[in-house]
């Protein structure tokens, strides 16, 4: 019976650090790719293309700019955090369903959409939405790094494989001590 209650909570314990781990910021690289994500008014949180709270990480070892833009129809601007304090907003545009912008490429840099660029020095950051001045209806933006030395941050895969490994060692001491 201990044995079963022993293999049911190392389940339990590795299911649960695999969501956890799965579940974080999404990791940018610093050669410049956008990340799209979602902003609707009153949710308070940017969002996945499954509606969920999206946020976003970059760790440099030297100073890097942060990006970003709407795109597609004009008009949308976000507020965010950077580690979990208020920073700042891109600008506020009208609406303006004139013309279309397919990338955020073909938006950044053109005052008909909104947009920021900023600054940071060398160290780890979360960047994540604040809806203190909230996005104008519904639509999409997108985040980008560019510049900075990326300093790797762990990938899931690799933190599953070392609780793969750690379970293994767990067992095999188990033995050593039966036998």
């Amino acid at each position: 019976m201990r044995n079963i209650v022993n293999k049911l909570f190392l389940s339990a314990a590795l299911l649960g650090a695999s969501a956890s781990v799965l579940a974080g910021p999404v990791a940018l690289n610093g050669n410049g790719d956008w990340y799209n994500f979602n902003v609707i008014d009153g949710s308070g949180a940017w969002l996945s293309d499954a509606f969920t709270p999206l946020e976003f990480s970059y760790s440099s070892s030297t100073s890097f700019t942060l990006r970003i833009t709407d795109f597609l129809s004009a008009g949308e601007f976000t507020g965010f955090r950077v580690n979990g304090s208020y920073f700042g907003a891109t600008n506020v545009v009208a609406e303006d369903y004139s013309e279309l912008a397919f990338t955020p490429d073909e938006a950044f840099g053109r005052a008909l959409w909104s947009q920021g660029s900023w600054q940071f020095g060398p160290g780890s950051y979360v960047f994540s939405g604040d809806f203190g001045r909230a996005p104008a209806g519904q639509g999409v933006m997108a985040i980008s790094v560019q510049g900075g030395n990326a300093v790797p941050e762990p990938s899931a895969l690799s933190l599953l494989a070392l609780a793969g490994l750690a379970a293994v060692c767990a067992r095999s001491r188990r033995h050593k001590v039966e036998s």
